[in-house]
């Protein structure tokens, strides 16, 4: 399964379609990194004022490696209209004996967080994750500040495993801060009521079902 081609294909959907990092992202990865208060709620550890040639270089030097040697997959979220980016969702910590990863997305500008496009972003990776990979978890790390994100992982059908007070340090000052942990295992995603109608209306199929069905 690891070295699978599934894992390097484009991801594509009814509005949306989300590709692998390529050299050619460089430049709006940079602007996401510069976005302070984007970074605040998405992932507070990736450097901030990275050099562009330097982003170009590891960009182009990521994307000539397969997902079993990074532990990761992350892609550029594009709208299929304009095949403009409009936001960045990855697969860390990808542990393949166990089956396991975290999920992360994010956008970066406030006007595109309110359309469908983070349910169908979402949707385009937990059928990447649970049917085409064949992950059995998925979790989600959110900030305590981050109500949002959170009620909407809880709200999708992840189930919060965890609340850890004063965890990490913020990496420029000396707050700490709390989180969530929060998972959806395979049986958890088949059996979900909401998904079914939702992944219908936005791509056309019902995701929780296996592929084999």
């Amino acid at each position: 399964m690891e070295i699978d081609p599934a894992w390097i294909k484009p991801l594509h959907g009814e509005k949306l379609t989300l590709r692998r990092y390529s050299e050619d992202d460089a430049e709006y990865l940079h602007q996401c990194y510069k976005n302070n208060t984007f970074m605040t709620q998405y992932n507070q550890y990736i450097p901030r004022h990275q050099r562009l040639e330097d982003l170009a270089i590891k960009l182009g030097e990521a994307d000539a490696k397969h997902p079993y040697q990074l532990k990761s997959v992350d892609w550029i979220i594009f709208k299929k209209a304009t095949d403009q980016p409009v936001g960045i969702a990855n697969l860390v910590e990808i542990q393949f004996h166990h089956r396991r990863a975290e999920f992360l997305i994010g956008f970066p500008n406030p006007a595109h967080q309110n359309k469908s496009y983070g349910l169908e972003a979402t949707f385009l990776v937990l059928d990447y994750a649970f049917n085409r990979v064949g992950l059995n978890k998925l979790t989600t790390i959110v900030y305590n500040d981050n109500a949002f994100a959170q009620k909407n992982s809880l709200a999708l059908g992840f189930v919060q495993e965890s609340y850890l007070r004063e965890q990490i340090m913020e990496p420029i000052g000396e707050k700490s801060l709390d989180l969530y942990g929060n998972g959806m295992i395979l049986s958890d995603f088949r059996n979900n009521k909401r998904i079914p109608k939702l992944s219908l209306r936005l791509l056309g199929r019902d995701i929780t079902r296996s592929l084999s069905l």
